[in-house]
């Protein structure tokens, strides 16, 4: 048996799987201690408070729902709640969120820290949206975009949801729906990266911001101004117009010449998404048949990812052993949480004769150091009283 309980073990610790109580408990202390300051940080006085309880019973929930991490999936929201403030409506996306991110097997802190930067993009809850649910819905629908851009492109969600906070930051410069505007600045990240020369997925976001930031120089809008394109929206004041209309004015009035380009688009990181779309039209002859070019590898991260297509990703992960793994420790630490919460008072009651019995070692220690040669003889009394017992 004892045999049998030590291969179940080593076989378990190949799944990452731990059998330990410590081990278990540990992990309740740490969701523990998440749901406590998230709700703390979403109290406000005189409102209601969100249950710590209810935080812990949602993650375990959702994360035995899709075999990941409850552990992680508490502290995804704590992050999205971190840079948004507004754990209301990371609550109510986090079924979706969590579902993306096992279908794209993207680290779920990544994934929460790409939602927030979204979140924050689009508005605020009482403002741009009415409900938290609402808004949960709009993160959501760019989330998914997003994900299906990082199919078609050369930047995988898992990376490039780590510099989402570049491209939200340039969306919000440009005219129209914001949400629209995340998906055209997440395009165009993609296509910097897949041949307008980025060389990373970090390269690839800060070409987008970079683009942005050469329409707000005086010194470029000038240049743009010289040829006859508008770079400042008529409907909205103090934005852009909206960024796929200005490069493709760009590329009608050059012809896609290189030094006209160059000369409005000055900026070697911030033009990689322009000259990828320029090489498109010029490959294809210019005119109409260069703009249809351009229209065809916009078009190609134009999709989302579906709720069928999500769901197949995490029907099909979860049938790995990584996620058998997972959910077999998830229902350990059921188990040890719900012992954990039985075996505290009785933990509590033992105190005080644990700090009696310390109070008591502690005095014997004190009186070995302060009288080491009576400490030396009792010791050796000890033993051989000790042997003659035996």
């Amino acid at each position: 048996a004892q045999a049998g309980i030590e291969t179940a073990k080593e076989v378990g610790a190949g799944f990452e799987i731990d059998f330990s109580l410590q081990g278990g408990l540990s992990r309740g202390m740490a969701r523990n201690s998440t749901a406590i300051a998230l709700s703390n940080a979403a109290y406000k006085d005189g409102g209601p408070r969100e249950s710590v309880a209810g935080l812990e019973s949602t993650a375990m929930a959702v994360g035995a729902k899709y075999k990941l991490d409850p552990t992680g999936v508490i502290e995804g929201l704590a992050q999205y709640q971190k840079l948004t403030g507004d754990p209301a409506t990371g609550k109510a996306g986090l079924d979706g969120v969590v579902a993306l991110a096992g279908a794209t097997t993207t680290k779920l802190d990544d994934m929460f820290a790409a939602a927030g930067n979204v979140g924050n993009a689009l508005g605020e809850v009482g403002k741009e949206f009415k409900t938290p649910e609402e808004k949960a819905k709009a993160v959501l629908d760019v989330m998914k975009s997003v994900a299906a851009f990082g199919q078609e492109g050369a930047v995988e969600v898992s990376d490039l949801s780590k510099q989402m906070a570049k491209v939200a930051a340039a969306a919000g410069f440009f005219e129209g729906d914001r949400g629209e505007n995340l998906k055209k600045m997440t395009a165009l990240a993609q296509i910097a990266r897949m041949s307008g020369g980025a060389a990373s997925a970090t390269q690839a976001a800060t070409s987008v911001l970079s683009l942005a930031n050469i329409l707000r120089t005086p010194a470029r809008r000038a240049q743009f101004e010289k040829a006859g394109v508008k770079v400042d929206s008529e409907t909205q004041v103090g934005q852009l117009r909206d960024i796929i209309a200005i490069i493709k004015d760009s590329l009608t009035v050059t012809g896609g010449a290189i030094e006209p380009m160059k000369k409005m688009f000055a900026n070697v990181i911030g033009d990689k998404p322009v000259t990828a779309l320029a090489t498109a039209y010029n490959k294809a002859g210019g005119g109409d048949a260069g703009m249809k070019a351009v229209d065809a590898m916009l078009a190609k991260f134009g999709g989302t990812m579906s709720d069928k297509q999500i769901r197949s990703n995490n029907e099909e992960r979860m049938k790995g052993k990584e996620a058998q793994g997972v959910d077999t420790q998830i229902q350990l630490d059921q188990v040890y949480a719900e012992l954990g919460t039985a075996l505290l008072p009785a933990l509590r009651e033992v105190t005080p004769v644990a700090k009696g019995a310390a109070e008591a070692l502690a005095g014997i220690v004190r009186f070995g150091a302060e009288h080491p040669g009576l400490a030396i003889t009792g010791a050796i009394v000890a033993s051989i009283g000790k042997a003659a017992l035996g």
